[in-house]
């Protein structure tokens, strides 16, 4: 299509070469049928008995289908159908593509719902968050309480509170995996042995940080047994360990929920992924429906320049019809006048607008 000589109206576009064609031809067309039915009537010509006039206006419906074929070229060339046919194919594709990618996608997500079913994957993390909370509030105070046996060494007192956090912290993080190893244990007897080893070895770390804490005191007068001090302190890594074994999950269950955690993970990814593809799907849509308004503006442009050449041939058969009649010798009107006029050869036109769903119209 020529879009360098395309006008628009209100009414919706037009081509001025078009229209100059029309304006061109069909004057001189009408002048001759008129001279040519007045020339055909003093002969009496068509018979009376006519039952056809196409013989008489066939020159008039040659050259107004010749007018068509033309303005058809000029407006929708066959290489601007081809370009729009293969232009649409491609995004059909890409969309049959897109469709069979959101199938997957659903397909997966539905499979990763499967397997999670009805667990509770936030249970654990909360349960993760409360201990962790409770651990943090007992070894700061933890860390404050050993402060003092940090001092004995000397250092200053931002020091040995560093100290004394790296090793609070170490402690009640002992306290869990302590209680993680017992839980993994399947006997009696090696449960016991784990317990028996973590009590001696944190009541060995107690005692010698008492004795420290201790000879702190004694310097300032103040004396109290080492043992008070690691009461104290199995005091604060029992209530560690007891949050442990009756809050946490074993490291089997935390996996497990890792793993359900990355299929959560995968839910929200396959969802997302549908979202972004409806989203090209949708993309796609506006892309061939631009693309497709100048074709229908061409193909109701087209509709109606071939209406307005009907017309016009219509036109040029009535003109010749009265011109016939007017100066036939017999006075009389042949059959063939009063019969329906043939119509044009317009039926190998076919408008078609290529899009996801191909829509045709004659």
């Amino acid at each position: 299509m020529k879009t360098k000589d395309q006008k628009s109206t209100s009414e919706g576009i037009y081509y001025e070469r078009v229209d100059e064609l029309i304006d061109k031809k069909f004057p001189k067309l009408l002048e001759r049928a008129q001279i040519d039915g007045s020339h055909q009537g003093m002969d009496n010509n068509p018979a009376v008995d006519a039952t056809s006039i196409e013989p008489n206006i066939s020159v008039y419906k040659a050259a107004c289908e010749a007018i068509i074929a033309e303005i058809m070229q000029f407006i929708m060339p066959a290489s601007s159908n081809q370009e729009a046919k293969m232009e649409a194919d491609h995004y059909k594709e890409k969309d049959k593509v897109l469709d069979d990618e959101i199938k997957q996608k659903e397909e997966e997500k539905r499979q990763a719902k499967y397997k999670l079913g009805n667990s509770d994957v936030h249970g654990i993390a909360i349960k993760l968050i409360v201990v962790g909370v409770a651990t943090l509030i007992l070894s700061t105070g933890d860390m404050f309480y050993n402060t003092m046996s940090f001092l004995m060494t000397g250092d200053n007192t931002f020091f040995a509170l560093v100290l004394a956090g790296v090793f609070s912290f170490a402690v009640f993080l002992f306290s869990h995996v302590a209680t993680f190893f017992y839980k993994s244990r399947k006997t009696a007897i090696q449960r016991r042995m784990v317990l028996i080893g973590t009590f001696l070895l944190v009541t060995a770390l107690f005692y010698g940080l008492g004795i420290y804490r201790s000879m702190y005191l004694e310097n300032h007068d103040v004396h109290v047994s080492p043992f008070t001090f690691v009461i104290f302190n199995l005091f604060l890594f029992i209530v560690s360990a007891l949050l442990s074994f009756f809050i946490l999950p074993t490291w089997k269950e935390i996996g497990e929920n890792m793993s359900r955690m990355k299929l959560l993970a995968e839910i929200a990814k396959c969802t997302k992924d549908v979202e972004n593809l409806k989203k090209n799907k949708e993309e796609i849509k506006k892309i061939l429906y631009e693309k497709s308004q100048g074709r229908i503006r061409n193909i109701d442009y087209a509709k109606r320049t071939v209406n307005r050449v009907n017309k016009h041939y219509h036109e040029m058969v009535s003109h010749y019809i009265n011109a016939n009649i007017n100066a036939r010798k017999d006075g009389k009107i042949p059959k063939c006048f009063t019969r329906k006029i043939p119509d044009l050869n317009i039926s190998d036109y076919e408008f078609i607008i290529h899009s996801p769903v191909n829509t045709k119209s004659k």
